[in-house]
């Protein structure tokens, strides 16, 4: 059990498998979902820990950490096909690593930045395109060089955008307060 456990720690730390595919974010979000779960349906691990990157999945597949095999309950045989542990010694290393109250929180916390950066790169994007059509809207009104909008389309689009926003504020909120969360245990054990 150490052997492996000092592997997938390697791992974790990017010491192993330079030409990994995927980011230590995803790796732990695939330790933590099958220290829980034996198995879980294959679509779910790959958008769950991977965020539909089937690059990656492929990658950790091939470091061994995970594997495929097809569930027994299902007629159709791809819902059928499940993730789980590269074996059971990964199943329990896995569980005793998301065991550990200070390894967890240094984990969580890089989860939670790499879903900061991503929410907060949407939401840029979100507020980029309602700028531009800030400028639009304030070009038809205060130049006077007006177009039609009979069906209210600009004002539709802008709508839209701004619930966009809100929705990746909530999520922003959401992993800072993991963020912070995991901050508070880290500094809790540096005691």
């Amino acid at each position: 059990i150490q052997a492996t456990a000092t592997s997938v720690r390697l791992l974790l730390a990017g010491s192993l498998a330079q030409d990994r595919k995927f980011s230590k974010a995803q790796l732990w979000r695939a330790i933590s979902l099958l220290a829980k779960h034996r198995e879980v349906p294959q679509d779910t691990f790959l958008f769950s820990v991977f965020r539909g990157d089937e690059t990656a999945m492929k990658s950790m597949l091939s470091c061994g950490v995970i594997t495929q095999c097809r569930g027994s309950y299902a007629a159709d045989e791809l819902q059928s096909m499940k993730v789980k542990a590269g074996s059971p010694l990964y199943q329990e290393v896995f569980r005793r690593m998301t065991r550990d109250e200070g390894l967890t929180a240094v984990y969580d916390l890089e989860v939670a930045k790499d879903d900061i950066a991503r929410e907060q790169k949407k939401l840029m994007e979100y507020e980029d395109e309602l700028v531009r059509l800030q400028e639009v809207d304030d070009v038809k009104h205060f130049k006077d060089r007006g177009f039609t909008d009979p069906k209210k389309v600009l004002e539709r689009q802008k709508a839209f955008l701004l619930e966009l926003v809100h929705e990746q504020a909530t999520k922003l909120e959401k992993y800072h307060t993991e963020r912070r969360r995991c901050v508070g245990v880290i500094k809790a054990h540096e005691q």
